[in-house]
């Protein structure tokens, strides 16, 4: 993932509308939007994050630790859940933000859980807003050993991550096809 938004985090920020924030759910310490706050402080001159978290000390060490790196940063730190977090800021005037959810996480939900929570986030982003979605799909691979009967045409998973960057109701990879596909919005 971290190599992903190494070689991508420049493309991804030139793909958000000026003067955009930050948004991280579930910012923990936030090292990899680090490629991102990088990215697009080469771009605009401030930039406020904002981070989500249930846990207020994790918060408060990540936040106090992004102001002594970054003095053109402001930041936010939003204790709650995810649906907390973004309905406070969907009610809130500012320019358009950039919504973090990295680490694959949405690929431990169920059918469900999944629904529920592109449901959520489809009624607090704003059309401005953008959503940076880290999923992480399995790629079957064959294993052929010449000479091991066992493992000739054994298939083995194995995980290999992607980001989204989800515009309205359309979708770009960040590696791959370029063009705007359709995003199933339950």
């Amino acid at each position: 993932e971290t190599s992903i938004l190494r070689d991508h985090a420049r493309e991804i920020t030139e793909l958000c509308p000026t003067n955009f924030g930050i948004v991280e759910l579930g910012c923990g310490n936030s090292a990899k939007t680090r490629l991102l706050i990088d990215a697009c402080l080469a771009c605009q001159a401030s930039l406020v994050f904002y981070g989500i978290d249930i846990a207020p000390e994790c918060l408060q060490k990540g936040a106090l630790r992004l102001l002594q790196e970054y003095s053109q940063l402001s930041v936010v730190g939003l204790v709650g859940d995810f649906e907390d977090g973004l309905g406070y800021l969907a009610g809130r005037p500012d320019g358009p933000r950039l919504v973090l959810f990295l680490g694959s996480t949405v690929g431990n939900f169920d059918e469900q859980q999944l629904a529920d929570f592109l449901t959520m986030l489809r009624k607090n982003l704003r059309p401005i807003d953008r959503l940076l979605l880290g999923v992480r799909r399995l790629r079957a691979e064959r294993h052929e050993h010449q000479g091991d009967d066992e493992s000739r045409g054994r298939s083995e998973h194995a995980p290999h991550h992607r980001y989204l960057l989800i515009e309205g109701r359309s979708c770009r990879p960040t590696r791959g096809r370029r063009s705007p596909a359709p995003w199933p919005w339950p």
